[in-house]
């Protein structure tokens, strides 16, 4: 389904070069100053690039389950596998990078823990992982719940879990992440994501770190 998607829908990135997250996510990355990067479910290195626009001596590493993103993203990382995260474990050492990103990718997988640990295991002990989900409980999804209508993340066939902010906020938790910070982004009347995402953004943005033991 990935692949096809990738094939028949996004033939290039002009549908996403202007998505608000990766500029909300670009504002992150540059605040921690990272040195090693990975982006998990990189897709065709729309991010990536971003960040090389920003710093190019950042090393970027990356993983995604499709063979025709990669190919598209391959110029901007110096390393880049194809993984299935369903059932693989990500091929890069243990406690390497200063920043995980894993954007809009937790709700495509069945297995959403498994993914969690892997970000917890790639972090170095001081390093931050920066993951968005869809936040259903956005006012315009409750309002379409409301209409006996199913709100866009619900629709779409390549959705396979949904997210509330305390929902995510557990599985963090169990998986020994700790959040340090929750955000929305939106590009119209950005500061009502600003002062409460969890009613105002349709995409959550976490940033987390290792639990203290």
């Amino acid at each position: 389904m990935h692949e096809q998607d990738w094939q028949e829908n996004k033939p290039d990135d002009s549908k996403l070069e202007d998505t608000c997250r990766f500029d909300t996510l670009i504002g992150l990355i540059r605040k921690h100053d990272p040195s090693i990067v990975f982006d998990i479910g990189c897709g065709s290195g729309v991010l990536g690039r971003k960040i090389k626009a920003w710093k190019s001596k950042v090393v970027l590493h990356a993983c995604d389950i499709s063979e025709t993103a990669l190919e598209r993203a391959m110029a901007c990382f110096e390393k880049a596998w194809k993984t299935d995260l369903d059932s693989e474990n990500i091929p890069a050492e243990s406690s390497q990078y200063d920043v995980v990103v894993c954007s809009e990718v937790f709700e495509h997988i069945y297995d959403v823990n498994h993914l969690l640990r892997e970000v917890n295991r790639l972090l170095k002990p001081v390093g931050v992982g920066l993951l968005t989900v869809p936040n259903v409980c956005y006012w315009r999804y409750r309002l379409d719940i409301l209409l006996g209508r199913l709100p866009i993340p619900m629709n779409d066939d390549r959705h396979i879990h949904q997210f509330t902010r305390e929902h995510f906020g557990k599985k963090l938790h169990n998986a020994g992440l700790t959040i340090q910070a929750v955000r929305g982004c939106r590009i119209r009347l950005p500061w009502l994501a600003t002062w409460k995402p969890t009613v105002f953004s349709d995409t959550l943005v976490f940033e987390v770190k290792k639990a203290t033991p």
